[in-house]
């Protein structure tokens, strides 16, 4: 109970939640994906037919006759095999202990796990399907706009139709901060909130809190799944139209549960993703190498327990190397594969105040992450 002083008074629990923190809605149908395939979703595979461009047709004189062309087509098949789901359990107890409707909450909040691994998918696919633009240079204030109109350019010799950029917070910031009055902010859009949607450079710039995902994983057109570091990307800059999505809800719903008395709030949905032409969409990358944090204490003699953080990527593993008296360095995609392998958890051989850089690296061997520090052995005293 609360008191005032030696007085104990009422606890009163507000009805009204404090909303959890959840990434921008910024995937919407219409202006940053194409979702007119929509009305095929229960297909389960849809097919688009897309008709063989011919070249410019030269001119001729008068008076002559046509030349007869074949038509021909091809077809892209846009497979709803993502299928994201979430189910809940809401205790019966509880729900009545409580002075918000938990069950109509635990339902809501089920969705907006979804919709967010839903965006996380979806920019995957659009990093890992488009192209890529081969420079890594970091982006700042003072060459954002050049490195934006190459991209641009880029995608007009293609002949697309550039009116999307996603970009990493970082980058929208550089661009905010050269942009000043030049940049529009929307407020159009409930779901996109003002300062984080605008227009620069005649086109639409949607701050993507989403690129810090290193694995973000979607399933492709073909059923491989597909995983993708997002805090690579500095921007995308696409044609909307070329960027499908297709979704099928299968469930949303609050159900009796049977093995509890309570309920189960469930939400299913498959959804199929897919850029139908790569020359509509180009990525700007920064492959700057991620830091890790390396510590060093004593173990056994003539050993050292080695600390790492962040731990590891899934399908990633350690390499180490020591010096006298330099920390041995490491460049993004340096191949280290004659560098010592380390599990993780186990003493290294080192000797006292040499140094010893730990290095993450990808299945090729090559480098993603490193850090270092000064070696402190066990002394055997």
């Amino acid at each position: 109970m609360a008191q005032y002083g030696s007085t104990y008074v009422n606890e009163n629990y507000s009805k009204i939640l404090e909303p959890n923190l959840y990434g921008d809605a910024i995937m919407q149908p219409n202006q940053t994906f194409n979702n007119q395939y929509q009305g095929d979703a229960k297909a389960g595979l849809v097919k688009i037919y897309k008709t063989t461009r011919d070249s410019a047709v030269d001119p001729t004189t008068p008076a002559g006759d046509f030349s007869n062309e074949s038509i021909a087509n091809t077809l892209i098949d846009l497979r709803l095999n993502n299928s994201f789901r979430k189910s809940k359990k809401i205790y019966q107890v509880a729900a009545n202990s409580v002075p918000y409707k938990l069950a109509d909450e635990t339902l809501s909040t089920a969705i907006k796990d979804i919709q967010e691994g839903w965006q996380y998918s979806a920019l995957a696919c659009l990093a890992y399907e488009g192209t890529d633009l081969a420079d890594y240079t970091e982006i700042t204030k003072d060459n954002i706009k050049s490195y934006v109109l190459t991209a641009r350019k880029t995608l007009r010799n293609n002949h697309a139709k550039p009116n999307t950029v996603i970009a990493s917070v970082a980058v929208y910031s550089s661009m905010l901060e050269l942009a000043g009055g030049d940049y529009t902010p929307s407020k159009n859009e409930n779901t996109l909130t003002t300062g984080r949607v605008g227009m620069w450079l005649g086109m639409t710039w949607y701050e993507g809190d989403l690129l810090d995902n290193e694995q973000a994983k979607y399933y492709d057109h073909a059923g491989t799944l597909r995983v993708v570091d997002l805090t690579d990307v500095d921007f995308i800059m696409y044609d909307s139209t070329t960027f499908h999505i297709v979704d099928n809800l299968n469930a949303m719903r609050i159900k009796d549960a049977e093995g509890f008395v309570g309920s189960l709030a469930q939400v299913e949905i498959n959804t199929g993703f897919r850029v139908s032409n790569a020359e509509k969409v180009v990525i700007k990358k920064n492959l700057l190498l991620d830091v890790l944090t390396v510590t060093s204490t004593a173990g056994a003699t003539g050993k050292t327990v080695i600390a790492v953080s962040p731990t590891k990527l899934t399908g990633n593993s350690y390499v180490y190397k020591t010096h006298a008296s330099i920390a041995p360095a490491v460049t993004i995609g340096q191949d280290l594969a004659t560098w010592s392998t380390w599990d993780g958890t186990s003493e290294i051989a080192a000797t006292s105040t040499y140094k010893i850089t730990i290095a993450e690296v990808n299945a090729s061997k090559l480098a993603v992450k490193a850090g270092s520090t000064t070696v402190i052995s066990g002394s055997g005293s």
